[in-house]
């Protein structure tokens, strides 16, 4: 009775564990659990993201317009992602985009939705952690299927390959066939490159720096060697992790462009505003404020 009840327990943790990112085989991909929008603490349901162009007045630094879509993101109790809410300059709202995720069959499902709550556009991807493949199809409306990907990693463990097919809709077969192989780089996966080849964002500023930070995360530093010659040199504070810097230099050594992040931080270790330099210029202002369904206990340091 013990043994079962045991084993019981154990089952519900890998489910949970599944639900909230923290798969060891990473079985779901795509799922944009808290940790990766690098939240710390607290019952998180909301996270509003602002990011803004700057003026200095007198070396005063305040906020001017928006610069960036606003975003609206919501969190299930498991602390996934579940919802987009995308916002004009304006405040007006654009769309929203909503994911689902199926244990059984491995998949996610990301649907687009106009303000009345209509699909406009829909995509499934389906994993097989074993076979370290991912199904991706793309819908139009009314449940079209336009694109569908097979990604796989090749049989020698190097490369990432791709076969894309083009449905014609008139006729309901295989309209095109294209294949590509990508060579695997340091912290490169499917995912990563379904994401980075793959619809751009509402918004920019946001998926671009979480890339980047997670480019640089578990190490000091991290190199990008572009092929022109360039490097990308981004520097990572593991302590507080955070990304603090991020350097272009060219073939030559020499510093192109330097890329700083000041931030400020709640009680709890959360960053609520980000200010970002380029060449020691102040040029971005970026906010964010949370919705806990129940309120961290705020950490108060002795002075």
């Amino acid at each position: 009775m013990e043994m079962k009840y045991i084993n019981t327990k154990l089952f519900l943790i890998v489910i949970i564990c599944l639900l909230s990112g923290y798969s060891f085989a990473q079985k779901i991909p795509f799922v944009n659990n808290i940790q990766q929008y690098n939240i710390k603490e607290g019952d998180v349901a909301k996270m509003q993201v602002n990011v803004y162009s700057i003026r200095n007045d007198d070396g005063v630094v305040r906020t001017n317009m928006l610069a960036d879509y606003a975003v609206e993101i919501s969190f299930d109790t498991l602390r996934n992602r579940v919802k987009e809410i995308i916002y004009s300059a304006s405040g007006e709202k654009l769309h929203t985009n909503t994911w689902d995720y199926n244990i059984a069959n491995e998949t996610v499902g990301q649907y687009k939705l106009d303000n009345d709550n209509y699909e406009i556009a829909k995509k499934i991807t389906q994993s097989n952690a074993k076979a370290k493949t991912v199904n991706l199809r793309k819908y139009g409306s009314g449940d079209t299927l336009l694109v569908e990907e097979n990604w796989m990693v090749g049989a020698t463990g190097k490369t990432i390959n791709l076969d894309r097919y083009v449905w014609d809709i008139y006729r309901g077969i295989i309209g095109k066939k294209t294949s590509k192989s990508f060579d695997i780089k340091d912290g490169k996966s499917i995912e990563h490159l379904i994401t980075e080849l793959g619809d751009l964002d509402d918004y920019s500023w946001l998926p671009n720096f979480i890339n980047d930070w997670n480019l640089a995360r578990n190490k000091e530093s991290r190199d990008t060697r572009l092929t022109d010659g360039t490097q990308i040199l981004y520097i990572y504070d593991k302590k507080k992790d955070l990304m603090t810097e991020k350097k272009y230099i060219n073939s030559k050594g020499e510093v192109m462009r330097k890329i700083d992040y000041e931030y400020e931080f709640d009680g709890n270790g959360n960053w609520t505003k980000l200010t970002q330099y380029s060449n020691n210029q102040p040029n971005t202002i970026v906010t964010r404020t949370f919705e806990f369904r129940v309120k961290p206990i705020v950490v108060r340091k002795k002075k």
